[in-house]
């Protein structure tokens, strides 16, 4: 024992700790650090202490009533403490913490060091190292049980800021002596295409033998030299420069990802839930740091992509989407059934994955693939999973079966070979069905009915107009429980598109229609704190809708699917465009978010949620400005003028707005998909107004580029890259313009040599005459932009020609100062 001045003594019994002798002191021995630890071994009662480098053994015969002399029985060359001694019946065993100066760390470390006598204390070993991992470590416990000696001790060898313990066997366990890593430097997150840097302190006893980086599935060396960001040569500090990853390949599947193609960055969740999902996107991070001894010790970090990371749909880096889905309702029999999935009203009846799954299965994820992914690489083959759920990919062979499989081992996809379906640049697919309970919806009296919605959102990075542009498929399926009594189909089906939809601030939003663009959108009031002077206007438009029966042989509805796969086409249909646009109002009694059944249903046909019809005129919340008689305005289309004229129907407030664009009536047969396509559409010019005449140029764009099945970029087999099918002109951006505008042009393929093409780009003045060149020579197919400056120009109206093959088209600008 010892008290708190450090003095030593201790006291003794004979006869079964019934009683104890008064207190003793050992010989030579007053003061010690901590207590002395006696052990008894062969008769004799044996102590061990130390006094700075130095270890003393002192032995009793008679059991603590007499003690020898000190013994010396070494001196070391480092300080020592908590010395104490220990018999496992055949060996006495002094077990003692040496302390050791580590240049590199400019402070002490700590191991568990012993000396062994198999000769009752007469003769001691060498020093044994009993821990050889530069940490710090100190004895816990040492036990005697069944022959040998159990050690607990503490160390900090896995974290140098916290110690955990580790059980041995004294003179059996060997130990593996990892490296120990003091601190690591890897970038918690990280911008796309940027090369970031990583280092780690390490130090191990016996030498680092190399420290690699496994990330991106390649494997980088960090080195102590000076030459890698890892401070002086040989200081222990390693270092490396990673390059960046870039962001034009796709991430592993998920439950959750960002689309993030071109300019719009969207958040998706396996449940169909649009933007308002916190997504982080990762890519893992491992450092292996390995020793002489190969003895391997490894720090990981999951490192996140700031651009694509977080909530909220975003266009150049600021908010537009706080959330977006949809609305489904119809009859099933004489039952009348809504649907949603509209997160931003937390109505969410959609789970993840098939009907009947698990929406937990590690599968039911959202599998990405993007163009420039390596053909046949890891993204193609993820793709079975998806396949597997419905989606829809290129059967090069033709067998049904999916199976992407470079059959002539060339490294490159040809057109005999399976594929995914990359429209453009990326497809985003996942697959969700009605599977929530109903006493677990807010629409209490709607059962599940057996519809799945598998989903696949595209974009393009390489048109410079489809920058701003994601198209999303809803292939919506119905299948059914297997109730007997289920009907065959699902009547009179109208879908929703549905979005909450913030600009910057969400205060200042107004919603409208275009009847023309089959779109409803939303616009700002005018500038924006967020945005500034030009905030954007978002566009949803009904791209291709569901197809309905006519019973007229002429008509023709259509379910497109790019260059690749191609075109469904059923005689006696047409497809639908948007039949009605409402903008319900969080604060209104009878305009406000959906909430039955019925509310669906009416604000579907473009009434109020009372089902009364709106009357234009008399809707305090817009008015019907220019002159235009009420009688002519359509109802179901509720503010469907033109705010840039500030013509028709115009929503008067300002206010954090929501959208509904609908289509309907159709039927879903069971076991027969049908495909709708929406696109949301972002427009930016120099003001809030002239920011929906450039988003209606590029819906219209959209719409032309539908019309010719997406074959703007198409896959051309024996270049291996994407070229346009068509010619193209695109009206000037901004336009109004001062004094600079842009100008996009397309130049097709016209033959199997891609064969370029003279090309002219010339702009005239109001009288025909010609004021400047632009574009004379030949170019080749692609797409291309052009800046025409202005400033030596008066204001007024100009003409801008393009000429190419033989295709000749004109537009008009407005140079406005």
């Amino acid at each position: 024992m010892k008290d708190s001045g450090d003095n030593v003594f201790y006291t003794r019994s004979d006869d079964g700790a019934l009683t104890w002798s008064t207190i003793l002191s050992f010989p030579d021995i007053q003061y010690n650090s901590n207590p002395i630890i006696t052990s008894y071994h062969k008769y004799n009662l044996y102590a061990a202490y130390e006094e700075g480098s130095k270890i003393f053994l002192t032995i009793s015969p008679d059991k603590g009533v007499t003690w020898s002399a000190q013994l010396d029985v070494f001196t070391n060359n480092n300080p020592v403490s908590n010395v104490s001694i220990h018999s496992d019946g055949d060996n006495l065993f002094i077990v003692f913490e040496e302390h050791l100066y580590v240049d590199q760390l400019d402070d002490f470390q700590t191991d568990l060091c012993y000396k062994r006598s198999i000769n009752n204390g007469e003769n001691w070993s060498e020093k044994i190292k009993y821990t050889k991992s530069i940490a710090n470590e100190y004895i816990s416990e040492i036990n005697f049980s069944s022959g040998k000696l159990y050690t607990t001790i503490l160390s900090n060898r896995v974290n140098v800021n916290n110690s955990e313990t580790y059980l041995g066997i004294l003179d059996l366990t060997k130990d593996p002596a990892p490296p120990i890593v003091f601190w690591s430097e890897i970038p918690s997150s990280i911008d796309f295409d940027r090369d970031f840097t990583i280092r780690i302190f390490a130090i191990d006893e016996t030498g680092i033998e190399s420290v690699t980086a496994a990330y991106n599935d390649e494997v980088y060396t960090l080195y102590d030299d000076g030459n890698h960001g890892d401070d002086s040569a040989g200081d222990n500090i390693f270092g490396a420069i990673i390059p960046g990853f870039p962001s034009n390949f796709s991430f592993d599947p998920a439950r959750s990802l960002a689309v993030a193609v071109n300019n719009i960055i969207l958040p998706v969740y396996n449940n169909g839930v649009l933007a308002s999902v916190n997504v982080a996107v990762t890519k893992g991070l491992t450092i292996d740091i390995t020793d002489i001894d190969d003895n391997i010790v490894s720090r990981s970090k999951n490192i996140i992509y700031r651009e694509i990371s977080g909530s909220n749909g975003k266009y150049d880096g600021k908010n537009i989407l706080f959330g977006g889905g949809f609305y489904i309702s119809g009859f099933a029999g004489d039952l009348m059934w809504a649907n949603t999935v509209t997160s931003g009203s937390l109505l969410i009846d959609y789970q993840a994955g098939l009907i009947g799954s698990d929406p937990k299965y590690p599968d039911n994820l959202v599998y990405s693939v993007r163009s420039d992914d390596p053909p046949f690489g890891k993204s193609w083959q993820n793709w079975n999973k998806s396949v597997e759920q419905g989606a829809y990919f290129y059967d090069g062979d033709g067998d049904g079966i999916y199976n992407p499989v470079d059959k002539n081992g060339n490294g490159v996809w040809d057109s005999n070979e399976d594929k995914p379906d990359i429209l453009y640049d990326g497809v985003y697919f996942t697959v969700y069905n009605d599977g929530i309970p109903a006493s677990e919806r807010r629409f209490e009296s709607i059962d599940p009915l057996g519809i799945e919605v598998r989903q696949s959102i595209y974009a393009s990075y390489r048109n410079t107009i489809l920058d701003d542009v994601v198209f999303i498929r809803y292939s919506l399926l119905y299948k059914g429980l297997g109730g007997p009594v289920e009907p065959d189909s699902l009547t009179k089906v109208y879908f929703s598109v549905f979005t909450d939809t913030d600009i910057g601030d969400a205060s200042d939003d107004k919603p409208a229609c275009d009847t023309t663009l089959h779109s409803g959108y939303i616009y700002n009031d005018g500038s924006d704190y967020v945005f500034g002077v030009n905030p954007p206007a978002v566009f949803k438009t009904v791209v291709q809708g569901p197809i309905s029966k006519t019973g007229n042989s002429t008509d023709y509805g259509y379910n497109k699917f790019g260059p690749d796969i191609g075109i469904q086409s059923y005689q006696g249909y047409k497809n639908l465009g948007m039949t009605s646009f409402v903008a319900p109002q969080k604060s209104s009694p009878y305009l406000r978010d959906p909430y039955s059944p019925s509310s669906v249903r009416y604000y579907q046909h473009g009434l109020d949620n009372y089902g009364e019809k709106v009357d234009p005129c008399e809707l305090v919340i817009g008015e019907v400005r220019g002159g235009l008689d009420c009688a002519d305005v359509d109802s179901k289309f509720w503010f469907s003028g033109d705010p840039v004229t500030d013509y028709g129907w115009i929503y008067k407030n300002s206010m954090d707005a929501r959208d509904m664009i609908n289509t309907g009536p159709f039927d879903l047969v069971k076991n027969e998909p049908m495909d709708i396509i929406v696109a949301y559409v972002v427009g930016r010019g120099i003001d809030h107004l002239n920011s929906i005449d450039r988003a209606r140029e590029i819906t219209q764009y959209v719409h032309e580029e539908y019309q010719r099945n997406f074959s703007t970029l198409v896959s051309v087999e024996d270049k291996h890259e994407e070229l346009p099918a068509k010619f193209y002109l695109s009206q000037n951006y901004p336009n109004p313009f001062n004094p600079a505008t842009k100008i996009n042009y397309t130049i097709g393929v016209v033959d199997e040599n891609f064969r370029p093409l003279q090309t002219q780009l010339i702009v005239y003045d109001i009288l025909g005459r010609e004021v400047k060149t632009l574009v004379n020579e030949v170019k080749a197919p692609g797409t291309y932009e052009i800046t025409f400056d202005a400033s030596q120009l008066a204001s007024g109206v100009y003409f801008y020609r393009f000429t190419s093959g033989n295709l000749v088209q004109t537009k008009k600008m407005i140079l406005l100062r």
